[in-house]
């Protein structure tokens, strides 16, 4: 802060335009200080108040920004930037009947105002009279159409509206769709790089089901997941097709991933598709990038259990014990992948071996019950399986399956 007889030293238009320098270069707090030297000097200079509110602005404090504004309009009521302030404010403030008001008097000191229109049409976009806020956007466009703010709110108008009569009684809702589409391609002529209105165009044509042109959009921007979810919402006879589509965007996204994190994601995907061989080739890349990454392994594992591939379960899990020699979820499932094998005897020995590293794993005495009852030794599976059941941490489908087990046993063979 500067001393009064430093701030005398100049004039209130002099501290003004110091003010706006310092927000031209966004050092708000110093603008503030520097509009507040000007209306101390002048308290009726209400462009400094303004100036003021737009650097409270521009700091979040909209509080003291709406105070600015309000203390402009009383000053002098035929100043448009203090009802174009107070309206927008207003507007933030969700109190759309008052922002009304305000940008009225506003427009009719300056009803060539972009502006004045744009925050006018918001307040009645939000009170959902949306043939008057439309109305309102086209006015501020017919002023200035190179302003993105303007054409965005319009074409967001027009995907809320969800009443096409807002463009005659012969408008069709996709002829609706078609105008907010065509708002936010403007958008794209001003701001080529505006990722955020390919993303809302390629919604648009998702939600109206022109599926290859929302591709095109997300496409640009590289929406890797979205491409994917519309080939997985394909039904029907395009399903063949789709599938080989969605593959290859599963693959446009691998290429962009580079954590192993990301890229088992992406296997996972490739697993839950069907594309198994894909899954195990993603997995492994994964593997490398990070040898002790245990979920690439572990995921690994799991699509050879669905692929039944019982000797690359066993080498999978016994990498992991590498890296983590005290995996309980490892040796329970080499002891799975034996069971399945028949080979009873190495079952029991991992399962075994897993239980003496944690003896509360009710899944792992499940599963040796299983071996003991494939061994025809009852009353030892059945013992497990009531250790099972008294741990408890199974969910409720496998703690069904359990009870259906003791109860064929004990009904059958004891």
């Amino acid at each position: 802060m500067v001393s009064n007889s430093e701030i005398k030293q100049k004039t209130p238009e002099d501290w003004n335009k110091i003010g706006n320098t310092h927000m031209s270069s966004q050092e708000y707090d110093k603008a503030i200080d520097c509009f507040y030297n000007a209306i101390k000097l002048n308290h009726d200079y209400v462009e400094a108040w303004v100036n003021r509110a737009k650097a409270y602005i521009a700091k979040d404090e909209d509080d003291k920004a709406f105070e600015c504004y309000e203390e402009a309009t009383k000053i002098n009521p035929n100043y448009f930037g203090g009802w174009l302030g107070l309206g927008a404010e207003y507007v933030k403030r969700k109190k759309y009947d008052d922002a009304i008001e305000c940008l009225d008097k506003a427009l009719k000191l300056d009803p060539n105002s972009p502006m004045g229109w744009n925050y006018l049409a918001k307040a009645y976009a939000a009170k959902k009279q949306y043939v008057k806020a439309i109305k309102n956007f086209e006015k501020a466009i017919y002023f200035n159409p190179k302003i993105p703010e303007i054409w965005i709110s319009l074409g967001n108008t027009y995907t809320k509206a969800h009443d096409w009569n807002v463009l005659g009684a012969k408008a069709s809702e996709k002829d609706i769709y078609m105008k907010a589409i065509d708002c936010y391609k403007e958008v794209i002529k001003i701001e080529p790089d505006n990722k955020k209105m390919w993303n809302k165009i390629g919604d648009i044509y998702h939600i109206a089901n022109q599926y290859s042109k929302a591709v095109e959009c997300y496409k640009k921007i590289n929406e890797h997941d979205k491409i994917i979810q519309i080939y997985e919402e394909i039904s029907g006879p395009e399903k063949i097709i789709a599938r080989s589509k969605l593959e290859n965007a599963l693959d446009s996204k691998l290429a962009d991933s580079k954590t192993p994190k990301d890229i088992c994601e992406i296997g996972t995907m490739f697993a839950i598709q069907g594309f198994y061989d894909k899954a195990i080739e993603t997995f492994m890349i994964a593997s490398k990038i990070d040898p002790t990454f245990i979920d690439a392994f572990d995921s690994l594992g799991q699509v050879f259990f669905m692929k039944k591939d019982y000797n690359n379960i066993i080498k999978t899990y016994e990498d992991i014990l590498k890296i983590d020699p005290d995996n309980t979820s490892a040796l329970n499932n080499i002891g799975t992948a034996y069971f399945y094998k028949s080979d009873y005897e190495k079952a029991m020995d991992y399962y075994q071996h897993a239980i003496n590293k944690n003896e509360k794993d009710s899944l792992i005495w499940m599963n040796r019950g299983n071996v003991y009852a494939a061994k025809e030794v009852y009353e030892k599976a059945v013992e497990c399986y009531k250790e099972a059941l008294k741990i408890g941490n199974l969910d409720n489908a496998t703690t069904r399956t359990v009870k259906d087990l003791l109860d064929f046993i004990n009904n059958y063979f004891i």
